[in-house]
């Protein structure tokens, strides 16, 4: 009986992959890899400027909350909560 559904699946996969690789072209190696690198470099830069802005972010926040009138440890604390930093372990 596995034998029967085993014939029965290899069908059914012959049947639906054969107009498929048939009747498309094959795109030759240096379009596939062009395409990639057009769809794979803005995800590229993006990965690549979170953790950048993120640096800069730490940077600037705290300068500008000290120039409103916060102390340092104010500031820090100040900006650490909204980005999950601020809790304190005893």
């Amino acid at each position: 009986m596995s034998l029967l559904g085993l014939l029965v699946l290899l069908y059914y996969y012959k049947r639906e992959t054969e107009p498929i690789m048939g009747s498309a072209p094959l795109e030759s190696p240096k379009a596939i890899i062009k395409e990639l690198i057009l769809l794979a470099f803005p995800v590229a830069v993006a990965n690549i400027m979170i953790p950048l802005i993120g640096a800069i972010d730490l940077w600037l926040v705290p300068q500008q909350l000290m120039l409103t009138g916060y102390g340092k440890e104010e500031a820090t604390t100040a900006f650490g909560y909204p980005h999950g930093y601020g809790n304190v372990f005893n």
